[in-house]
């Protein structure tokens, strides 16, 4: 469990994690705050993972950064995340990161 202190866009921010029965933690998740520099922007995900974190994992780090780059093309929300899905998706077969 945990929470954001003092978040700027939003009131208050918290989680809970549970693991199951599995040998690791295969979910993930992601709060940026202040999204894109934006005092009314938050960038919230979840993310459940199967099978192994190397996709979780590489996920969390790069969808909301590709998401922030493709928002910056379009005033489309919806073409912005459609790209920001394409170009992770195609980096990770690129690194060849094909389980998880």
């Amino acid at each position: 469990m945990g929470f954001a202190r003092n978040p700027v866009s939003v009131h208050a921010v918290g989680w809970a994690e549970d693991q199951g029965r599995r040998n690791e933690m295969e979910d993930g998740f992601v709060f940026v705050d202040q999204f894109g520099g934006r005092d009314t922007s938050a960038f919230f995900a979840v993310y459940d993972g199967h099978g192994g974190r190397q996709v979780v994992d590489f996920v969390t780090r790069e969808l909301h950064e590709n998401l922030l780059k493709e928002l910056r093309k379009t005033s489309s929300a919806a073409d912005a995340l459609l790209q920001a899905f394409q170009v992770t998706d195609e980096e990770m077969v690129r690194r060849n990161i094909m389980s998880s």
